[in-house]
């Protein structure tokens, strides 16, 4: 059966991270909101049923783009990689935020997804809070070749690498791996069973069909 899963929210509504903790990574300043920028990319919406692997859920789900302002407030990890090049990701380190109150810095260093900005305020003036990867302002993806083991929380080391994991009922050499997010990797268009994922995980998708892994599900689903 061809399913068609279109999520673009996902992703953990978590404060954030510490400016300044990788050379890779953007720092922006404190301070000032986003000064506007383009809109979101457009309305859509979707029903997801996915067949197997997260266990038959079924969510509706819908996205409206902004049509000027700050049209990336809102957006999750996914549904602001695909709002490229008008949005982009802003990441924190939860062991040492920047994007809350809380103060104080932990001896450990797990990078999320914290929200959403217009490119030109992020990219060239820096963003609200947190920090934004340059392969972010470049339309570029995460280079997630890092040991997924240097961390209690697998992946978080790296802005926008998550953790993919073995089927179930196949066997991997190293579990997990590290993924890059993706603006397509909760869509598939392929007629091809999932694979049957782990409690908390969902069938990651290359953009068109499964690879065979499977990603943290807060990602994709929503309203479990």
């Amino acid at each position: 059966m061809i399913s068609r899963i279109v999520l673009f929210l996902a992703g953990v509504g978590v404060a954030g991270l510490l400016g300044g903790c990788d050379d890779n990574l953007v720092v922006g300043n404190t301070g000032g909101g986003g000064n506007g920028g383009a809109g979101g990319n457009g309305g859509s919406s979707s029903s997801v049923n996915p067949t197997g692997g997260a266990g038959g859920v079924s969510v509706t789900s819908s996205s409206a783009g902004g049509s000027g302002g700050n049209g990336c407030a809102g957006m999750q990890e996914i549904g602001c990689l695909g709002a490229f090049p008008s949005c982009v990701p802003v990441y924190d380190d939860l062991c040492c935020p920047s994007c809350n109150s809380m103060g104080g810095c932990a001896d450990c260093f797990e990078i999320h997804f914290n929200h959403c900005e217009p490119l030109n305020q992020a990219c060239n003036n820096g963003p609200e809070c947190g920090l934004v990867p340059e392969w972010a302002c470049n339309g570029k993806e995460a280079s997630c070749d890092i040991d997924p083991g240097a961390s209690q929380t697998p992946c978080a080391t790296e802005a926008g690498c998550v953790p993919a994991y073995c089927p179930t009922d196949f066997e991997c050499n190293v579990d997990p791996i590290c993924h890059p997010v993706k603006a397509g990797m909760c869509i598939t268009e392929c007629d091809a069973a999932p694979p049957n994922c782990p409690a908390g995980t969902y069938p990651e998708s290359d953009g068109f069909c499964y690879t065979e892994r499977c990603i943290p599900e807060n990602l994709c689903v929503i309203g479990l």
